[in-house]
């Protein structure tokens, strides 16, 4: 895929739905009737985007169709999974440097680390990774058997829906299968039903009445208004936890938030262009924000409480504190650190010497 275009709505999409991670992020920690409403209307479909976005590139980019599993195997393994290991030992490395030299934090969380890194469970964000390799991995197997893809979507929601009602992440009876099924399948089946969903309808993106800039901005605001107003009578879902609440709610309000994203950066693609750094460099600030999110939020509560302001400014200063911090790694990793994200290419080298 060297040299292949980029979409830059896409970017610009991906640029949206990184920051909404962030701020879904920060939400968290904040109790404001009116923030809830902002974060279940993020909750409901920032991540069903991304896999979205990964379905409707597989049908743009066709190049995939041409190699063999083991060549999409390997090449996942150098995008995604080896990110994943990097970045979980710059976590331990990072906690480490708390316990022993900050003397802040717990010893037990570095070995906690390691132990979800290696049970794939992945830290923090760092699931996210694994997840995607998965999801596309299945993808690529059940595209190479040719299965009829209405009948595989079918499926993969069906199962999906009836893993996460059986077997929740959180209940009274938590147990191994609950664990097992919760932290692995379930997560891999209906990410890769979203990756399904935006392969087969990225022909839609394709008609002529797209090209209309204000059609594509006017649809996009409806549908934005509708999944915040509807996406209310579905609460917080969560794909980390594996909590959709309804299943046809948590499904129909991510297809309907994402699709109102991607039209309205059609719609205003010159005026968003800026967001196609976010967009391009999303795995980074993806992985490394989880941490930073806490500490960042921290300093901002210890400098906002010299003043009387209320928690929406809390959140307005700690995301615009955090995505300069986010810029500047993603700066620096960019210019110095790329093997971090890039799985250094020995075969390049040898050659070029």
């Amino acid at each position: 895929m060297q040299g292949r275009k980029r979409v830059e709505y896409i970017d610009i999409a991906k640029g949206i739905g990184i920051l909404l991670v962030m701020l879904g992020h920060i939400l968290v920690y904040e109790s404001d009737e009116v923030l809830a409403k902002i974060q279940n209307f993020i909750y409901s479909f920032h991540l069903p985007m991304f896999f979205i976005i990964t379905g409707i590139l597989c049908r743009r980019y066709r190049s995939w169709e041409n190699k063999s599993l083991s060549e999409l195997l390997k090449g996942k393994l150098k995008t995604l999974i080896y990110p994943y290991f990097i970045f979980s030992a710059i976590m331990v490395l990072f906690h480490m440097f708390l316990y022993f030299v900050l003397h802040m934090g717990t010893y037990e969380e570095i070995p906690n680390i390691i132990s979800m890194t290696i049970k794939f469970e992945g830290y923090g964000v760092l699931w996210y990774l694994f997840v995607l390799f998965i999801a596309i991995m299945m993808f690529y197997i059940f595209e190479k058997l040719k299965w009829n893809r209405y009948i595989v979507l079918t499926l993969l929601i069906f199962s999906g829906s009836f893993f996460a009602y059986q077997f929740p992440m959180f209940s009274a009876e938590f147990g191994i299968w609950n664990k097992v099924i919760s932290y692995y399948f379930t997560r891999w089946i209906i990410s890769c039903s979203y990756i399904y969903i935006g392969y087969l309808s990225a022909s839609i993106l394709q008609w002529d009445i797209w090209k209309n800039k204000m059609i594509c901005t006017i649809t996009g605001l409806l549908m934005a208004v509708l999944t915040f107003i509807l996406c209310q009578f579905n609460g917080k879902p969560d794909l980390c936890i594996v909590r959709m609440n309804n299943a046809v709610m948590y499904y129909l309000f991510a297809i309907m938030g994402a699709f109102s994203v991607i039209l309205l950066c059609k719609g205003f693609e010159k005026i968003l262009g800026v967001l196609k750094f976010t967009g391009k460099n999303s795995l980074i600030i993806m992985v490394t924000h989880g941490d930073l999110v806490v500490y960042v939020l921290v300093i901002v509560r210890k400098i906002l409480t010299k003043f009387s302001v209320s928690g929406r400014w809390e959140v307005t200063v700690t995301f615009l504190l955090l995505l300069f911090v986010e810029i500047v790694i993603v700066l620096v990793i960019n210019r110095w650190l790329p093997f971090i994200v890039k799985f250094p290419d020995f075969h390049r080298k040898k050659t070029e010497i």
